[in-house]
């Protein structure tokens, strides 16, 4: 008997097989992971906006007697000079974004600044929602004068 050794039959595009089979995992985990970036990004960008509404609420929003002063997110967008992405996210929130309650009762000034920011975000690999499209975040202040 001898030991013949077949040799390899063709390995023509074994390469290009391994490749996609490889490949595709690869730029699916990568493009995902780009988003869960673009995600926190947001997120972060969105506190940073309520933190910026607020302070335009407590300082620019200011007047000497009792009453209520709302502005939109639009306006307080073209207030603090806040652009990109999360400017434009924020502009399109429908409603009041700050509303500034002041009331006077004994000589004492209660002044109350509320922000309330919803968003729409889309991503790219959300298609199965596993993560929500809707951001809303909120913030109250109160401090007396």
């Amino acid at each position: 008997m001898s030991a013949k050794r077949h040799p390899l039959r063709c390995r023509r595009g074994a390469s290009a097989l391994e490749f996609a089979l490889v490949g595709a995992i690869f730029f699916i985990v990568l493009l995902a992971s780009i988003d869960l970036g673009r995600y926190y990004m947001a997120m972060q960008g969105l506190r940073n906006f309520v933190a910026d509404a607020e302070r335009y609420g407590i300082v620019n929003m200011w007047w000497d007697t009792a009453g209520t002063r709302t502005a939109t997110c639009a306006q307080i967008v073209q207030a603090t000079n806040r652009g990109g992405a999360i400017g434009g996210l924020a502009g399109t929130s429908s409603g009041n974004c700050v509303t500034r309650t002041q009331t006077v009762s004994g000589g004492i000034v209660t002044v109350t600044v509320a922000v309330n920011v919803d968003v729409q975000l889309r991503l790219l690999f959300n298609t199965f929602q596993f993560m929500p499209t809707r951001f809303q975040d909120s913030s109250t202040i109160t401090f007396q004068l």
